[in-house]
């Protein structure tokens, strides 16, 4: 037997629609993280270099062997961009809230789906479990009908609607 906490923990997590919201909901974080990198600077290095030989005209002189590196280092930043790096992050953190209040609508949905089927699950064991009853009790009144008629206490018509009431 299942709790109704277990149930709605299964359709949670089986669910592709609450795994879609969950997806699209990390992507908007992502975005929204991406719109605030662009207030940082970004800052570039190279370095290139090894081993190199000179060659000298004087066949006599051994050549030298040097090792060079160059390096290099930029920084850049953006001072004024007339609002577009605050926009954008603006956007990106409406888009983020959408995306959890949509995530939330379709937790709250799935939610009311597992609910809904479970309650509609013990209704329907309840009426399986009435209509046993109600058969083990027509077999009493059939059987007690039956018995009646031998000893001359009941009429066929009793029985009859005895069997009718089973049927």
């Amino acid at each position: 037997r299942l709790a109704m906490v277990d149930v709605v923990d299964l359709a949670l997590g089986n669910s592709p629609l609450t795994r879609q919201s969950w997806s699209q909901a990390r992507a908007a974080a992502a975005t929204y993280g991406s719109a605030r990198g662009r207030w940082f600077p970004s800052i570039n290095a190279d370095a290139i270099g090894g081993p190199s030989q000179s060659v000298s005209q004087n066949p006599a002189r051994v050549p030298a062997e040097r090792t060079t590196v160059n390096t290099t280092l930029s920084l850049q930043y953006v001072l004024l961009d007339f609002g577009s790096r605050g926009g954008a992050m603006a956007a990106a953190h409406e888009a983020l809230f959408a995306a959890g209040l949509s995530h939330n609508a379709v937790v709250q949905a799935v939610v009311l789906q597992a609910e809904g089927a479970y309650f509609s699950y013990q209704a329907s064991r309840g009426l399986l479990e009435a209509a046993r009853a109600t058969t083990r009790t027509a077999l009493a009144n059939l059987s007690a009908a039956e018995r009646r008629h031998d000893v001359g206490l009941a009429t066929i018509a009793d029985v009859l609607q005895a069997r009718t009431a089973l049927a």
